[in-house]
């Protein structure tokens, strides 16, 4: 697991720290899809610790059909693929500004949209965007208005996240270094497979017939060619293609 912050290393607190007390207001991004598993409670508590406000932005709203998380006067619920969102996003960073101009520090896990965010607020690219974890490798400040200075981090895992499958499933590492795709993609499928089959078919052009999430990366294997000597459907290719897609929010 490459390109992002741990807790765990010789130089994340004074890294994260650097990028905290560097800022007039932190904003947490998290993901709609799982709010309370992509809270950092580790980065909450160096906000806390250095005395700076704490805003918390729930994104990829259009990816559920309800986002379940407590509103607040300190909380946002928005999809950054709606334009709409950047009026309402700016509006709320605004009204929580200690002071004017500030400099704002953009943090959370890998691949919440955290630069997407900062590219629908400025209204053009400006922050390097990819569905891939770790993307951003570096701090970068961007400005958004008079008002508005935005740090754009990496993403930060911390280092109570040990376990693969739970990081994966958040989208905090990329598919090719998941050790087990095929046990990260079986908890995929099945939690899809909750709300019916529907999703996965439409998805991968298949037939679902079975429940059975390795029958299903069989499908997806054969359906996209992938095979391997002796006709064997590429289930661990099928399972990295899966990992990827819900990290790009197909499926």
């Amino acid at each position: 697991m490459k390109n992002r912050f741990l807790a765990g290393s010789s130089g994340f607190r004074y890294r994260i720290r650097r990028i905290i007390e560097s800022a007039d207001l932190v904003v947490e991004i998290l993901d709609a899809r799982d709010p309370f598993g992509t809270k950092n409670t580790e980065v909450e508590k160096f906000v806390r610790m250095s005395h700076k406000r704490l805003l918390t932005v729930v994104n990829k709203a259009d990816l559920v059909g309800g986002v379940d998380y407590p509103e607040s006067s300190k909380t946002c619920v928005i999809s950054s693929k709606n334009r709409k969102s950047a009026a309402i996003l700016k509006d709320f960073i605004k009204a929580n500004l200690p002071k004017t101009p500030a400099r704002v520090a953009i943090v959370g896990y890998p691949n919440v949209g955290k630069s997407t965010i900062i590219n629908l607020l400025k209204g053009r690219k400006s922050a390097s965007v990819a569905p891939i974890p770790g993307h951003t490798r570096g701090v970068q400040w961007i400005r958004i208005d008079e008002d508005i200075l935005l740090l754009d981090s990496p993403g930060i895992v911390p280092s109570y996240e040990r376990d693969e499958v739970s990081i994966a499933l958040k989208g905090a590492i990329e598919a090719d270094q998941v050790k087990d795709p095929e046990h990260v993609a079986h908890e995929i499928l099945e939690g899809i497979l909750h709300a019916g089959p529907a999703k996965i078919e439409k998805a991968y052009d298949i037939k679902v017939s079975s429940r059975d999430p390795h029958e299903i990366l069989r499908l997806i294997a054969l359906r996209r060619g992938r095979i391997l000597k002796g006709r064997e459907p590429d289930t661990r290719s099928a399972a990295k293609t899966v990992i990827r897609d819900r990290y790009k929010g197909k499926i």
